[in-house]
């Protein structure tokens, strides 16, 4: 993070969660924020970011509120997770940067080793199920740190590649914003 955006500092506050890091930049009147948090039971990370007119985090102000949708700016701030969408109606779900998704992989498996041609896979997973699905889910084994440790570049540089896509342009943006209400 300090080497992609030296700009932003980071600092020491209260986390959401363990693990968590926080990052700022101050300019006059507003402080911007990046999260980055890890999943302690998982091998994944997520990235939340916000703003706040004080130097303190909004991480209080992480509750949805209607009025920060109508672009009123006289609130302290606002936190944000990076979501994706994952369907064709709209549905979003956050979005995280994942090492090795364990049940991804499991059921991959099973249905390389359950699936026939012609089959849906809805009829291979019913297919599993019937005939030997904890089998194969108790045959998965974690991978080895070492197997994950050269992805964590990769990862790091994606999630930076989306920060400087989508998150410093709404900063920059939420920056005029502010200076053009203190006109």
């Amino acid at each position: 993070m300090s080497r992609t955006f030296p700009e932003y500092i980071e600092i020491k506050a209260p986390l959401p969660r363990p693990g968590a890091r926080i990052y700022v930049q101050r300019i006059s009147r507003i402080s911007f924020f990046i999260l980055m948090w890890p999943f302690p039971t998982e091998d994944q990370f997520g990235i939340m970011y916000g703003w706040s007119s004080s130097e303190k985090p909004p991480i209080e102000n992480y509750k949805y509120n209607p009025e920060h949708e109508k672009n009123d700016l006289s609130h302290d701030g606002c936190l944000f997770r990076i979501m994706r969408t994952i369907n064709n109606a709209g549905g979003k779900t956050d979005r995280f940067w994942v090492f090795e998704d364990a049940m991804g992989v499991a059921f991959k498996r099973t249905l390389q080793e359950f699936s026939k041609p012609g089959d849906t896979e809805i009829q291979t997973l019913e297919r599993s199920v019937n005939e030997g699905l904890s089998y194969m889910m108790s045959s998965y084994r974690e991978t080895a740190v070492e197997k994950l440790i050269p992805k964590i570049p990769i990862l790091i540089k994606d999630s930076m590649m989306c920060l400087q896509e989508t998150v410093i342009p709404y900063f920059q943006k939420i920056k005029e914003l502010k200076s053009q209400d203190a006109t």
